[in-house]
Parts: structure tokens; C-alpha cells; sequence
């Protein structure tokens, strides 16, 4: 099971910085423009899904945080 927090977030970010440099090694080295175009929509692909994840996070927690609001004011 995937961990949940800031740390997650972080590691995937750092996934997809080693996924970077990869893209560019292949570049300086001339890959196959097909592989170059793979691994840039990895690369794409991925920055997607943590973009996804925060405006998740911001969304569950400015929520939550109205809940809690509205029970105070209903003590």
C-alpha cells in the first residue's frame, strides 16, 4: 500500500526528477525520438497524477476544515 502524506508526494516528485535526467541522458545521447516521446508522456503522465493528488489533499482538507468550523458553531 502506497504511503499517504507529504512523503509520498515527495518521492513521487523525486521518481520523476530520476525521470528527467533519464529523458535527457537520451537526448544527449541521441536515443530513438520514439523512446524519447515514450518517456516524456511518463514523465507527463506522472507530474499529472501528483497535480491530481494535491488539488485532492487541498480539496479533503479546506472540507474538513468547514465541518469542523460548522460543528464549533453548533456547541
Amino acid at each position: 500500500m502506497p504511503k499517504k502524506g507529504k512523503s509520498s508526494l515527495e518521492d513521487r516528485l523525486h521518481r520523476i526528477e530520476g525521470q528527467i535526467r533519464g529523458v535527457e541522458s537520451m537526448v544527449e545521447g541521441e536515443s530513438d525520438l520514439s523512446k524519447v516521446i515514450v518517456q516524456l508522456q511518463a514523465v507527463i503522465s506522472a507530474l499529472e497524477s501528483v497535480k491530481l493528488e494535491i488539488v485532492k489533499r487541498k480539496i479533503k482538507t479546506s472540507v474538513e476544515d468547514q465541518v469542523l468550523g460548522a460543528l464549533e458553531l453548533l456547541k
